[in-house]
């Protein structure tokens, strides 16, 4: 969780009631329906062209906050100035990778009294990349929400409808069930575990605040890795934190190839890393310091990149940061060594990143 300061956003027809209980002589369960549509929702911070965070409307003591970064999306929820993610969870419900909000809609689940929508769920529409079909994978995301606690509970393939995310949601959120309640094995198929507290976000992810001594306290002037057993975490000079899988680690540059120190720029706001998933493999993270002081990833670098280097015999699993320095107007040049297939010595270019994330070779764009 983080603390947002001052965060208001006018909100149509809201009832200022809290979810904690249902209102007295309240009606069955109903849904009501907010918006993550870009042109209607409030900005509230871009950290570079695809990565932006979005303030939305909601019911009650509850607002919407929407997240997209290296190409995923996502929403988090506002409840009074705390922002509970919802990030690591929403991802692990959804099959593939890359997950992505499907459409511009939430379902909230809830009581009505009167002109009073009392909320208790969320159920949200999300995509994932489904590497065996054209097609990805559709799931229905459902949320208890739950003050502080907020979490996700549960979830049911796409293909299952609206009736039956309701039904699960009506179960998990209430302890009860609705019209057409689901069996107990059903529900229990569909359930997601208690969080542990422990968990990493993905990559970029807002951060998540870990159990006190978990993680080494920042660096003031420099990122720092560390590695754990969910993987290495990255830690900001303002405390952001981002998750990068399990694997070997980071890869340092050539001369010291075990040094686990990002990449970094004079002047603080770029930081670089070289991910290394398994043994010869390597892939490049950029992150870029915002206007708001906000740390954001870049995203599809690696792609990016390989689309630059413009050559079908350079090997895509490997593309390595070897050093990063400023360059001659306000950016950075970032020096990446890559392979091609069958070589035995990498190549370098030099690759020139702008603070607003856009990546340059020899005067051309991409």
């Amino acid at each position: 969780m983080r603390i947002l300061p001052f965060l208001v956003l006018p909100l149509a027809a809201l009832a200022i009631a809290s979810a904690e209980a249902a209102p007295a002589s309240a009606s069955k369960p109903t849904s009501e329906f907010t918006t993550t549509d870009l042109k209607k929702i409030k900005l509230l911070e871009r950290a570079s062209e695809a990565s932006a965070t979005y303030l939305c409307p909601g019911f009650g003591k509850y607002q919407i906050v929407y997240q997209t970064a290296d190409g995923r999306s996502w929403v988090d929820v506002l409840f009074g100035d705390t922002v509970v993610s919802l990030s690591g969870d929403t991802f692990n419900a959804c099959p593939g990778g890359n997950p992505w909000k499907a459409n511009a809609v939430v379902q909230w689940r809830g009581y009505r009294k009167g002109n009073q929508f009392t909320p208790y769920g969320l159920i949200y529409r999300m995509y994932s990349e489904n590497p065996t079909a054209q097609k990805p994978y559709d799931t229905l995301v459902i949320v208890k929400l739950d003050g502080a606690e907020t979490r996700v509970v549960g979830k049911v393939p796409g293909n299952a409808g609206n009736l039956a995310a309701e039904n699960l949601a009506d179960r998990l959120c209430l302890g009860g069930g609705s019209e057409a309640s689901l069996s107990s094995a059903s529900v229990a198929a569909n359930a997601m575990p208690p969080p542990r507290a422990s968990a990493m976000p993905q990559v970029g992810a807002p951060p998540v605040e870990p159990p006190a001594g978990d993680l080494p306290p920042p660096d003031p002037n420099h990122a720092i890795s560390v590695r754990t057993d969910d993987g290495t975490v990255l830690i900001f000079p303002n405390g952001q934190r981002f998750g990068l899988p399990p694997g070997k680690g980071l890869l340092g540059p050539p001369e010291d190839p075990s040094s686990q120190v990002p990449f970094e720029i004079e002047g603080g706001w770029f930081v670089g890393v070289n991910e290394c998933p398994a043994v010869h493999c390597s892939t490049l993270h950029l992150y870029l310091k915002g206007k708001t002081g906000r740390w954001g990833e870049v995203p599809n670098v690696q792609s990016r990149v390989l689309k630059i280097i413009n050559s079908r015999a350079v090997d895509p699993g490997f593309l390595r940061i070897s050093a990063a320095q400023s360059g001659d107007r306000n950016d950075g040049l970032v020096y990446i060594e890559y392979m091609k297939q069958g070589g035995r010595e990498p190549i370098t270019i030099p690759i020139a990143v702008s603070r607003a994330g856009n990546l340059t070779y020899g005067g051309r764009g991409e």
